[in-house]
Order: structure tokens, then sequence, then C-alpha cells
């Protein structure tokens, strides 16, 4: 008998031969959403250094835009919390540290306390930059804006380090890489700079 031609078994055919064995890697499964927002700690200063800490109303509005998306039920409205952050910064640090307590990391974190210092920073250093911004004591008002916004930094990357902890990601890893919108706002902001740079170093226009 000849197993060519239209009497050949066709394997597909045969019901009880046994599934041919796949050696292919299984898609790894999607990263779930973190309930607030994970990013490096050298991503971080990089953003606020380019932004001159404009990028701290982002970074409020992220984790409250990732807390709503865990509780799709609550009143919060990411955008008005990162406008206002000064009021709702004490809140947003005792979610989170609540929040490492219920997934089994607990932080041992004084979430109150960081949230008060920094609450007085933002503001010091608000009325710091409105001054300068109107040439009043400059030689004073500027490097002192400079000093409050790295301690700020400071506090911010703490905060964020405590952040990274709760969601599992210590180290900001699932969010270490500048992305494209990052270059584009780095390149907008640098050019601000050498522009502000070029108005106190060259004398200005004769009229």
């Amino acid at each position: 008998m000849s197993l060519t031609g239209s009497a050949a078994i066709d394997m597909e055919d045969a019901p009880y031969a046994p599934p041919a064995a796949s050696f292919e890697k299984p898609p790894a499964p999607p990263r779930l959403q973190d309930a607030f927002y994970v990013v490096s700690p050298l991503k971080l200063c990089i953003m606020f250094l380019v932004t001159a800490g404009y990028y701290t109303v982002y970074w409020n509005y992220k984790n409250w835009r990732c807390y709503k998306n865990h509780h799709p039920d609550g009143q919060e409205w990411p955008p008005a919390r990162a406008i206002f952050q000064i009021f709702f910064l004490h809140d947003l640090l005792r979610e989170a540290n609540e929040y490492a307590d219920a997934q089994g990391r607990p932080l041992n974190w004084k979430s109150d306390t960081d949230a008060g210092i920094m609450i007085a920073l933002i503001v010091a250093w608000g009325v710091v930059d409105r001054l300068w911004s109107r040439d009043i004591a400059a030689s004073y008002t500027a490097p002192l804006w400079a000093i409050l916004g790295l301690v700020l930094l400071v506090y911010y990357c703490k905060v964020q380090g405590q952040i990274n902890r709760a969601c599992g990601d210590p180290h900001g890893a699932g969010n270490a890489r500048l992305t494209a919108a990052n270059y584009v706002w780095i390149v907008i902001c640098m050019l601000l700079w050498l522009g502000f740079v070029a108005s106190l170093v060259l004398p200005p226009a004769a009229t």
C-alpha cells in the first residue's frame, strides 16, 4: 500500500496525533499601570533642571492621574491638583505611604513631614522668584532662587524614591529613559535658557 497520493494520511486529520511542540517564547504579560508615577531619579533631575522646576506640575498631574485610574470612583481632578499642588501634596504623599503598607512594602516614611517641608520650599521659591523677576535685590535673590530650587529637587528625589518603592520599582527602571517628548521639551527649554543667559550677558540694544 502506497503512502503517497490521495491515500496519504494528513497528520492534521489524525485525531489522536500528539500536538506539535512549540519552542516559541510566550509573550511577556503586559505591565500593569502603577498606582503612582514611577520615574528614575536621574530622569527626574534632568527634567526638573531643564524646565526650571515646572516639571513638578507634570509630576503632580501624573501621580494624581495614576491614582485616579486606580480609584475611578474618586472625585479627584488631576489637572487642578497639579496646578494647586501645595494644597494636595499632603494627601498625595499620604496616599502613597498607605498604598505601600497595603502592598506589604512598609516604608517607615514620615510623609507628612516631607510634604510640609516641600510646601514651605515651594512657597519660598515662588516668592524669591517673583522678587528676582522684578529685579529686587537681584544679587541676593538670584543665588537664593538657585539654592532653594536645588534643595527642593533633593526633596522631590527623596519622595520619588519612596513612591518608586511603594510601586515595587525602587530605581524607577520602568521609566528611566528619556522619551521623544522629553527631548522636545529639553530642546525648547534649553533655547529659553540660552535666551535668558544672553539677555544677562549682552548689552541692551540702543534706542
